[in-house]
């Protein structure tokens, strides 16, 4: 499970899939851009024939509390101490704020999503 009133990235997953009605599955490990950092990345990519609805979710191995490809200033020292005790910034194989702007930006091209 998840932590405290937070449930699990497994039970949030399998909710979106099981909602969307998603029938097929391919997990791919990522380029490992940057092998210093330490991290690997997964996609789990879902979708179903016949709907071009589909989820992506993106598995970091080893990248502790992050938000993967976060650009920080060296010099200032609450920066440098969130990376160093939360991982900040650690991952640097994705950058996770592009990958949640072209959805917003698919979806906002697609027009506006119906809900299921």
């Amino acid at each position: 499970g998840g932590w405290g009133a937070y449930r699990s990235q497994q039970d949030i997953r399998n909710f979106w899939v099981q909602h969307n009605g998603l029938d097929q599955s391919i997990t791919a490990s990522l380029a490992d851009l940057d092998p210093e950092d330490e991290s690997l990345v997964r996609l789990m990519s879902y979708w179903s024939t016949g709907s071009d609805v589909q989820a992506k979710f993106y598995i970091v191995e080893n990248g502790g509390h992050d938000w993967p490809g976060l650009r920080y200033d060296w010099w200032n020292p609450l920066y440098v101490l969130a990376r160093y005790q939360m991982g900040f910034g650690r991952t640097r194989d994705i950058d996770s704020s592009k990958i949640i702007t072209d959805f917003f930006v698919e979806v906002a091209r697609r027009g506006r999503a119906e809900p299921r």
